[in-house]
């Protein structure tokens, strides 16, 4: 988005948000973030935007490479969490709420992509712990079978 709106509070954007004349797919509102608008983002211009998880489950790539020639806002439609970071190749950015429960960057560096990386101690401990709980099961199911096979009783019919 080119086009944002900074509000003080919840309570503010959500009485923006509640309004029906209000248009989301043009204007992103954004919460609690001391910045200067910048006179370019008058545009009201959206785009959607390529995404990749590639190998990682809490990491994703955006590309946008000239997307954000100028400065403007990247929403990111995910719950607000404190645990995400968002960062280029060249500049860590901060995540702030947006659009009421959404999560939204300011981007004025036209990075070829930014990435989410989601780094929550105990999301990461629970993965480990059902990846580990997962081959135990594995290895118990397949020793069970492979003895079940080999020392089997044949039952004899006459």
């Amino acid at each position: 988005y080119e086009n944002y709106l900074a509000v003080k509070d919840e309570l503010e954007a959500g009485k923006i948000l509640s309004n029906l004349d209000f248009n989301i797919n043009s204007v992103v509102v954004i919460e609690n973030i001391n910045i200067q608008k910048n006179n370019n983002l008058y545009q009201s211009k959206s785009e959607q935007l390529t995404y990749s998880h590639k190998d990682s489950f809490n990491k994703i790539t955006v590309k946008t490479k000239n997307i954000c020639v100028n400065t403007c806002v990247l929403l990111f439609n995910d719950n607000f969490n404190k645990h995400w970071k968002a960062f280029s190749a060249n500049k860590q950015y901060k995540i702030f709420p947006a659009n009421g429960i959404s999560m939204g960057i300011i981007v004025d560096d036209n990075p070829d992509e930014i990435n989410f990386l989601f780094e929550n101690d105990l999301f990461l401990k629970l993965d480990k712990f059902s990846n580990n709980v997962l081959k135990i099961f594995v290895t118990t199911t397949s020793i069970y079978l492979i003895f079940w096979v080999l020392f089997r009783k044949k039952k004899i019919t006459i």
